[in-house]
């Protein structure tokens, strides 16, 4: 028996890691694909197969995309690409409304050369998307947020709340809103 000789090459361990993360229940990554729906078609369940489609495009480093993000592997959906690019393609990815243009808040930070996590952060404060990527980054403890009609820094407000400074800092950056974090009642998110 005649095989294809690709065991152990980059471009066999993304197809095997893809059957193994939408086929196998006991995959840690599985909840995110085979366990929400995503598959991988018929004829790429054979190597050779997956090879034919895809192996022309495939360069060292590449990573496979589904172009959008909720449908299977298939020829159509996916394609080789950056692991930056990729990220920017998961169905988690944020997007803002700039200036008309609806770009995601990565790429728009990478086009401002503004820090992404300082910007979403700022965005979770209840700043301005204008005043979140042109604001510079401050010390920690020196960030101003307005609430109850008074200016704070994340450090006096936390204060104020009878919360350490780290504690409201961890609510913000799960996603909670600063009423949420500041009246916490426990929820998780």
């Amino acid at each position: 028996m005649k095989t294809h000789g690709m065991f152990g090459t980059p471009i066999y361990s993304s197809w095997s890691a893809m059957l193994y993360r939408c086929r196998n229940p006991n995959a840690q990554a599985y909840k995110n694909y085979g366990g929400r729906g995503v598959g991988v078609c018929d004829r790429w369940l054979k190597f050779e197969l997956f090879y034919e489609d895809m192996g022309s495009g495939h360069w060292d480093g590449a990573e496979i995309d589904r172009i959008d993000p909720n449908g299977d592997y298939t020829p159509e959906n996916c394609r080789w690409t950056t692991a930056t690019e990729n990220a920017r393609n998961r169905r988690n990815a944020i997007f803002v409304e700039y200036r008309g243009e609806r770009i995601s808040l990565a790429d728009l930070c990478a086009d401002r050369g503004a820090s992404r996590p300082h910007v979403l952060s700022r965005l979770r404060l209840g700043w301005s998307l204008e005043r979140a990527l042109s604001a510079p980054v401050q010390r920690r403890g020196t960030t101003q947020v307005a609430y109850g009609g008074r200016t704070y820094t994340i450090r006096q407000l936390a204060r104020e709340a009878g919360l350490t400074e780290n504690t409201l800092r961890g609510r913000l950056r799960r996603g909670h809103s600063l009423d949420e974090s500041l009246n916490w009642k426990g929820q998780t998110k």
